[in-house]
């Protein structure tokens, strides 16, 4: 997935040199450590890490209740706007 394009949120005004700026030195060494994801600067890239499939069930919780969250978490969010029993 190529970064930060990719990680553009509809929900957050920010330009993409501080969006990239954010996921190099803050989010992805996290997520790296954690073993959800592995990335790369040169391209800058992401891809599902040893133990990406964990974070699925907390999407899917999500997903399965985005009828109670607050709006503004689901608005613009295609996989929460979705209709859970589809």
């Amino acid at each position: 997935m190529a970064l930060p394009d990719a990680a553009t949120s509809p929900q957050r005004s920010m330009s993409l040199a501080d969006l990239r700026r954010e996921l190099k030195h803050r989010h992805l060494p996290v997520l790296s450590t954690s073993g959800f994801v592995d990335w790369a600067t040169e391209p800058f890239c992401v891809q599902r890490g040893v133990r990406c499939e964990e974070t699925a069930v907390v999407v899917d919780r999500l997903q399965e209740n985005a009828t109670r969250l607050p709006e503004s978490l689901v608005d613009g969010w295609p996989r929460f706007e979705m209709d859970p029993g589809n």
